[in-house]
């Protein structure tokens, strides 16, 4: 597992949700449901945001899934 290192406030603020969504759903959210949720036009603007995320060790995105985030 990579180092965990510093996200940036957009990459925390996406964090964030993905957290609170799953505890409160019991599951994560889609690319899609993030991008509608912080109001960006494009489901890759999520997806580059939680790849972000994952190279710096706060993640695990399973790809052939559609929820497939694991906060770790």
């Amino acid at each position: 597992m990579p180092k965990k290192t510093e996200l940036t406030a957009v990459q925390a603020k996406v964090l964030d949700y993905v957290k609170t969504f799953q505890a409160k759903r019991g599951f994560p959210p889609t690319r899609v449901e993030i991008s509608t949720y912080f109001k960006w036009k494009s489901k890759n603007a999520s997806q580059e945001a939680l790849r972000a995320i994952e190279r710096k060790g706060w993640i695990k995105m399973w790809p052939e899934t559609p929820r497939g985030i694991s906060v770790l």
